[in-house]
């Protein structure tokens, strides 16, 4: 038999509600951030306060204070930043790519206060007091150069450093890109312009003299370098909401999720505009592939590559009856075609993109799958020519695979 007053129990369950609630504020406020500094071990329970002249600046015991370079910074984890520290976790493991795709959703959320951008990520962006000394935008900038450097995505890495330098000099010679592309020479040329923008506004002082010696080290245009007339405007154009947008598709896609990202691509095609757009179609190339029935028809087609490029001028991502016509009379399935015509958009249009040689080998693939073997030795001829040993964003010289696929 129960002998306690309906009342005491009501108050003894909302005494414990408050244990309970006081436990949790109290483990939370325990908590600290981690650093791990190379050559170091890890630093937790501390708690980063200020980048200051390029060093993290790092409270360790009351009134204690220790500053970290923040290029040798391997790691670091800020509590209730949960972007961010995702984003340092994919680095940690080696994943620039979706690395590179947080820190940039990291940065939307700072710079235009962006909602979740999808269901499988409700968690909010992280409250700023307006009190905080640390600058995060500056922070996320800062490492999203280097993941954007370890990718050869070197516009863009281009582009966070010079904004950086302008607010924090000390790191003009320590966080500088260092990938130069090794075709695609209307990157060199974008980024070239932009940094020689900055050393004339700059004058003669210290930075501006930094720059010219690495202006000097740069690769030189060949006499035979292709037209960069189709690449326009720079990437600095492309609002931070898009950019997260088309590193949400890449992780889509990543996951498996195809129709999801191809949802998503729909609405993007209208709203991307000059090299950015090359990778939605990238992307949306990697997405249609997955669609692509293991029993799709493999029946040498009629046709060559100029029906397939004559279809590209649509932006499109559905299978219409262009797309039909593009895959021949036969019964090719048009979902190789809609993934070929992607893919052939990014070689075409962005020749100088960094995933423009792996572009030129899987819509080779896809050829071949449809069997149309000539056309698929003629593209993988013309990757080894144009981009003989480039190296993609993850390391491959996607050229070697074409010469392998023509023995």
């Amino acid at each position: 038999m129960n002998v306690w007053p309906h009342g005491h129990r009501d108050t003894l369950a909302t005494g414990w509600r408050r244990v309970c609630l006081l436990a949790a504020v109290l483990a939370a406020a325990a908590r600290g951030d981690v650093i791990a500094v190379k050559g170091q071990p890890p630093l937790v329970n501390t708690r980063i306060v200020r980048l200051h002249e390029g060093r993290l600046v790092c409270v360790t015991d009351p009134g204690g204070e220790q500053a970290f370079p923040l290029d040798q910074v391997d790691y670091m984890q800020v509590t209730g930043w949960q972007m961010f520290d995702l984003a340092e976790r994919q680095r940690r493991t080696g994943d620039w790519h979706r690395a590179a795709g947080s820190y940039e959703k990291a940065l939307a959320e700072l710079e235009v206060g962006a909602e979740p951008s999808s269901a499988t990520d409700p968690a909010p962006p992280a409250v700023v007091a307006s009190d905080d000394p640390l600058d995060r935008l500056l922070l996320v900038k800062c490492r999203l150069i280097q993941a954007c450097d370890a990718q050869g995505r070197f516009e863009r890495a281009v582009e966070l450093y010079l904004d950086v330098i302008e607010r924090m000099p000390a790191v003009v010679e320590t966080l500088r890109p260092r990938r130069f592309p090794e075709t695609g020479l209307a990157w060199i040329d974008t980024a070239g312009r932009q940094v020689d923008a900055v050393i004339a506004r700059r004058g003669a002082d210290d930075v501006a003299a930094s720059l010219r010696r690495w202006r000097a080290t740069w690769p030189k245009p060949a006499a035979s370098a292709p037209e960069s007339t189709s690449v326009a405007p720079m990437v600095a154009d492309v609002d931070p909401r898009l950019r997260a947008a088309v590193a949400e598709v890449a992780g889509l896609v990543q996951s498996g999720r195809a129709n999801e990202a191809l949802s998503r691509i729909d609405g993007l095609h209208d709203q991307v505009r000059g090299t950015p757009r090359a990778d939605v179609f990238y992307w949306q190339g990697r997405a249609v592939q997955l669609k692509i029935p293991p029993a799709a028809a493999t029946r040498p087609a009629e046709g060559g590559a100029g029906q397939v490029l004559g279809v590209m001028d649509r932006q499109d991502a559905g299978p219409t009856q262009a797309d039909r016509q593009a895959a021949g009379p036969t019964n090719v399935d048009p979902t190789l075609a809609r993934a070929g015509l992607a893919y052939l958009r990014v070689a075409v249009h962005f020749p100088g993109h960094p995933l423009a040689p792996e572009c030129l080998y899987r819509a080779g693939e896809l050829c071949r799958q449809a069997g149309r073997t000539e056309q698929a030795k003629s593209l993988w001829a013309e990757l080894i020519a144009t981009y003989p040993q480039t190296r993609g964003p993850d390391g491959t010289v996607w050229a070697d695979r074409a010469r392998e696929e023509l023995k």
